[in-house]
C-alpha cells in the first residue's frame, strides 16, 4: 500500500514499473544482476525525490560516483534544498556550485551510505532531521526500461572528488559564493529545507526530470 501511495502522491510515471522487493533481492549490491533495476527507498520520495530525475541530480550522481539508492534521505533534501533555493534567488542551480556548498560524506553510522554534508562556513540550509528513523527497510524495486540513474553501489568513491581545484571556479564566481553566504544574517539560520523542498516549489521550480 506505501508504494502505491508514493506512486500516487509524487506522480511516478506508469514506465516506471514499482514493486515490492523479493526475498532474494537486496536493496544494497555492488553486483548489477540487470542494469534496468534497482531499489530506491520510501523516504527518498518523502524527502522530496520525484521520478524522472532532474538533469542536475543525474549530473551529482555521475561526478561522485554513487547510485541514487546510496543517498540517504537528508541527502536527498541537500540536494533539493540547493536547487530550490537557487531558483528562489534567480541564480542557475549547477554541478559546479552545489559542489562548492556541499561535500560527500560517509552517513552516519554506515559503510554503504552516503549524504551530502555543507562545507565549513558554507551552511546555506536548515531543518534538516538528525536521522530519519527505520528506513532502510523501507525500499522497493524500479524496472523501467532506461533507468536514469546507475544502479551499481560504488562502497568507494574517491575523495579527491570532494576537492575544488585551483581554476575551476573564477575569482567573480568565489565572491558571489561568499557574499551569498554572508547575506544569512547572523543571528538567524539558514533557510528551512522544508519550507524550500514542498510539492508545490517541486512542482513550480520544476525540480524533477521530463
Amino acid at each position: 500500500q506505501e508504494i502505491e501511495d508514493v506512486i500516487k502522491s509524487c506522480s511516478i510515471p506508469p514506465w516506471y514499473r514499482c514493486r515490492p522487493g523479493r526475498l532474494h533481492e537486496r536493496a544494497c549490491s555492488a553486483r548489477v544482476v540487470n542494469p534496468m533495476r534497482g531499489a530506491l527507498y520510501l523516504d527518498q520520495f518523502k524527502a522530496g525525490l520525484r521520478l524522472p530525475l532532474h538533469p542536475l541530480i543525474r549530473q551529482i550522481l555521475r561526478f561522485f560516483r554513487v547510485s541514487l539508492a546510496q543517498i540517504v534521505p537528508n541527502g536527498i533534501l541537500n540536494i533539493l534544498g540547493f536547487m530550490s533555493l537557487m531558483t528562489e534567488h534567480k541564480v542557475e542551480p549547477t554541478l559546479l556550485r552545489f559542489r562548492r556548498f556541499f561535500r560527500l560524506h560517509l552517513a552516519r553510522g554506515t559503510q554503504e551510505w552516503f549524504t551530502f554534508m555543507a562545507r565549513f562556513n558554507s551552511k546555506v540550509l536548515s531543518g534538516l532531521p538528525e536521522s530519519h528513523h527505520h528506513w532502510k527497510p523501507n525500499w522497493f524495486m524500479v524496472e523501467a526500461p532506461w533507468l536514469d540513474w546507475n544502479v551499481e553501489w560504488n562502497l568507494h568513491p574517491p575523495k579527491e572528488l570532494n576537492t575544488i581545484h585551483p581554476g575551476e571556479m573564477s575569482p567573480e564566481q568565489e565572491q558571489w559564493v561568499r557574499s551569498f553566504i554572508a547575506s544569512f544574517d547572523d543571528d538567524e539560520e539558514p533557510p528551512n529545507v522544508f519550507d524550500l523542498v514542498t510539492n508545490k516549489k517541486i512542482a513550480e521550480y520544476k525540480l524533477r526530470g521530463k
